[in-house]
């Protein structure tokens, strides 16, 4: 774990510089009650509160053009401010008053140190 502690720090140091606050949405359930399982869930929401960088994505920055739609941008997420599992259930990311649904989620976790995510969502 050790091996990459620089670059999660140096991830979360540069995300918080150069990043805005952003509020990623991940569904919950619960049951209504644990002894009347067929009662079923309650499904809410959880929202936390990040930083994350927007990046701007030209043509030349995917392998093929095909790829790259209109509304289409990725997210920079450092791993400090949010869970592998929170990250890969969420559902969209809220910024500025958009919704960004969240199409894909890329974790950057060399050995066993999660970086950032890389964050694929649309408008």
């Amino acid at each position: 774990m050790a091996r990459f502690t620089k670059f999660v720090l140096l991830a979360q140091r540069l995300i918080t510089k150069n990043g805005r606050s952003i509020v990623i949405v991940f569904p919950t359930s619960i049951d209504q009650d644990i002894n009347k399982p067929y009662l079923g869930k309650i499904e809410s929401v959880n929202t936390k509160t990040v930083v994350g960088v927007f990046l701007n994505q030209s043509r030349d920055d995917q392998t093929a053009p095909s790829l790259v739609t209109k509304g289409v941008k990725h997210v920079l997420i450092a791993a400090g401010d949010i869970t592998p599992d929170e990250m890969t259930t969420a559902t969209k990311i809220q910024d500025r008053g958009i919704d960004w649904k969240i199409s894909n989620v890329k974790i950057v976790d060399p050995g066993d140190d999660v970086i950032m995510y890389d964050v694929e969502v649309n408008s």
